[in-house]
């Protein structure tokens, strides 16, 4: 079975092709900045799931219908530019780096070490180079997409095909969906959005930038 994500209309996701399903929560350093993520209770390998998209299941992460009743609509309003024409790119002595900032689903792993932007700007001795090559890879939305500067060459992170549930800051129940590994996301008109590496799906339902998160979960009450 082909795995992709189908988008319902005011509706769940509906994932296809046996695509494992775990949990992942950033791990703080000293000075609560975001470093790497904890990857942790997976769920049975299951063919097709479907996952809500309301932020009002009491089933979570999965959909139990409670959108017909709660009057979701989710509509989808992204851009659908591909991301090589929609982004800004910011070329650094060492590192360069493709921004889109509509899709920053706040998980501030750029905020490490003086924030990559300041940090890319400079020439970077190896270790400097690997932290924030690290923090730019561990951005679960693919706003920032690192090149070194050198090479020409593109440092995507290698993610096989899986989705994490994000939990974040208490958010248990209305973190980010992250579908990792390039697999394919259909939208409720049948439009099939740039297959990606990396990117992260509203749970919540209050996105401004439907289907993807754009970190507004965190100023809403989290879920217990």
């Amino acid at each position: 079975m082909l795995q992709e994500i189908i988008i319902v209309k005011a509706g769940p996701y509906i994932v296809k092709g046996s695509i494992p399903l775990d949990h992942a929560k950033a791990i703080l350093d000293e000075n609560n900045f975001p470093v790497s993520w904890k990857f942790f209770n997976p769920y049975p390998l299951q063919s097709t799931y479907t996952l809500c998209r309301c932020g009002k299941t009491k089933k979570p992460p999965f959909c139990d219908g409670t959108h017909h009743s709660a009057g979701f609509q989710g509509m989808e309003v992204a851009e659908t530019k591909p991301f090589d024409e929609a982004m800004t790119m910011i070329k650094g002595p060492s590192i360069s780096m493709k921004d889109l900032k509509c899709l920053c689903m706040m998980a501030k792993f750029c905020n490490i070490n003086d924030n990559v932007w300041n940090q890319i700007a400079q020439p970077l001795d190896e270790t400097d180079y690997q932290k924030t090559l690290q923090a730019i890879q561990h951005c679960p939305a693919g706003r920032l997409v690192p090149i070194d500067t050198q090479s020409g060459q593109t440092l995507e992170p290698s993610h096989p095909p899986s989705i994490s549930i994000i939990e974040e800051h208490g958010y248990v129940n209305q973190g980010a969906i992250w579908v990792k590994g390039g697999i394919p996301i259909t939208s409720s008109s049948g439009f099939q959005y740039e297959i990606r590496n990396r990117v992260t799906l509203c749970r919540c339902g209050k996105t401004r930038n439907m289907p993807f998160c754009d970190g507004k979960h965190l100023i809403s009450p989290p879920s217990r």
